[in-house]
């Protein structure tokens, strides 16, 4: 059950969007690369939301925004690198080196 589970979730495109297309086959491993270029796509695009979001809640708050530009775009980028990284990537490569064990 509990693989079942963990399965499904390796499975889901969500985790690749919006270049699901990138998204390996299953007995394929998650390359360092692959983190990195998912990552800086998916950070540009949640950096985005935020800055518009910043910019319709009015001038004061864009500026507060746009001082901390550099900061904000890095911590995001190292978050979801982060993420892909040592969360899902280790889990797919390890399931992906059971599978080609078979």
């Amino acid at each position: 059950m509990l693989n079942q589970l963990k399965d499904h979730a390796l499975d889901d495109r969500k985790n690749f969007w919006p270049v699901a297309h990138w998204r390996p086959e299953q007995h394929e491993d998650i390359t360092p690369d692959l983190c990195l270029k998912v990552a800086s796509v998916q950070a540009v695009i949640a950096f985005a939301i935020l800055a518009f979001a910043s910019l319709a809640s009015g001038h004061e708050a864009f500026a507060r925004f746009g001082s901390s530009f550099a900061l904000v775009a890095m911590t995001m980028f190292i978050t979801f690198y982060g993420l892909m990284r040592q969360g899902l990537a280790r889990l797919w490569n390890r399931r992906a080196a059971t599978l080609r064990a078979e």
